[in-house]
Parts: C-alpha cells; sequence; structure tokens
C-alpha cells in the first residue's frame, strides 16, 4: 500500500491518508513509516546522492526543486560544485511558473529512480545512522 501512496501525486495521497488517519489512525502511521518520499533523500549518504543525479535526466532536478523547500535545495548543493550550483539555479529561474503536478511529478520520478536503484543494489534507501562507514 506504501508503495501506491510513493506514487501517487503528493496532494491526491495526503487527502487519501488523512481520510485514512480518522478510521484507522494506527494503519495510517505504518504506511506513512513504509513510505520512501522526496523529503527522505536528505537521509541518503552523499554517495548515494551523486549516483541518482548522475542517471537522472538533466531537466528533472531543477523542475522538482523549484517546489522545494531551502532545505531540501541544500540536500541537492551539498553535493555539488559551486559552478553546478549555479548551473543549476539559473535553470530554475530560465523556468519561471511551474505547475504544481510538473513538480510533483519531478519529484516522484526522483523518487522512483532513488528506490528502483535501491532495488539493484546500487544505493541504500535507509542506512542505519550508527553504522560505521570506512572509506
Amino acid at each position: 500500500m506504501a508503495d501506491i501512496f510513493n506514487i501517487m501525486e503528493n496532494r491526491s495521497g495526503e487527502k487519501i491518508l488523512l481520510s485514512l488517519s480518522k478510521t484507522s489512525p494506527e494503519e495510517t502511521e505504518c504506511i506513512k513509516g513504509l513510505m520512501f518520499t522526496f523529503e527522505d533523500l536528505s537521509r541518503l549518504r552523499p554517495e548515494a546522492l551523486t549516483r541518482i543525479l548522475a542517471q537522472l535526466d538533466k531537466d528533472i532536478l531543477p523542475i522538482a526543486l523549484k517546489g522545494a523547500t531551502k532545505e531540501q535545495k541544500n540536500v541537492f548543493y551539498r553535493i555539488m560544485s559551486d559552478r553546478a550550483i549555479r548551473l543549476l539555479q539559473d535553470n530554475m529561474e530560465a523556468l519561471g511558473s511551474v505547475r504544481l503536478r510538473d513538480v510533483e511529478k519531478a519529484k516522484a520520478e526522483i523518487v522512483f529512480l532513488a528506490k528502483e536503484m535501491n532495488e539493484n543494489g546500487e544505493i541504500e534507501l535507509d542506512p542505519e545512522e550508527n553504522e560505521m562507514v570506512i572509506e
């Protein structure tokens, strides 16, 4: 069920979850816990985000970040060079106004790619926070 919500437009999914929470609050929390959203990308290791961006169509990220919070943008900016950040910001500015549904679709494409890469063993979506990493 969480996978269904992951592929839905954000507004539609939120409405259904809100309605479901009134009748089944425990199940709603369980579903939310299983979902992987655009906001969850901030929990990924920088290497995983870099791999996602390498496979992502270059036109998707500017649209997705057009409707993102400053914190969400910074998740991506932290792994980019200053030149790449400026180019991305210029692309976002050049887009002008973007429909909310296009922003949500772009975010969903990034999440879908992340989940697909996780299934293929290319990245980990839920790395252990206390897990020691040796580089």
